[in-house]
């Protein structure tokens, strides 16, 4: 296994507020090709140095069909692929509430 977890669930978040995510590799990586992530809303850095991917998350606003539940629950992934071919997928699930004021 690559990775210390592929998939966590990051509990409630706000909409409009910034939330970073760290996935930790376990091992040296193969030669990254490309990282990329489901929604624009989320960006993926990784550090080379400490073999870890940092994603920057900053959660939208509730769909109109949701606002009056006043919350939704998304999973974003992150596709890395190697240029040996390989891929992993790390994802993330959280459930995002109206912005706190």
């Amino acid at each position: 296994m690559k990775w210390e977890t592929k998939n966590k669930n990051i509990g409630d978040t706000y909409s409009g507020k910034k939330v970073t995510i760290t996935f930790k590799a376990l091992q040296e990586l193969p030669h990254i090709n490309l990282i990329k992530s489901s929604c624009s809303c989320t960006t993926p850095i990784f550090d080379s140095v400490s073999n870890v991917i940092r994603v920057v998350f900053r959660p939208g606003q509730i769909p109109k069909h949701l606002t009056s539940q006043g919350w939704f629950t998304l999973t974003q992934k992150i596709t890395i692929m190697y240029v040996n071919g390989e891929k992993d997928i790390l994802s993330f699930k959280t459930k995002i509430y109206k912005e706190k004021k």
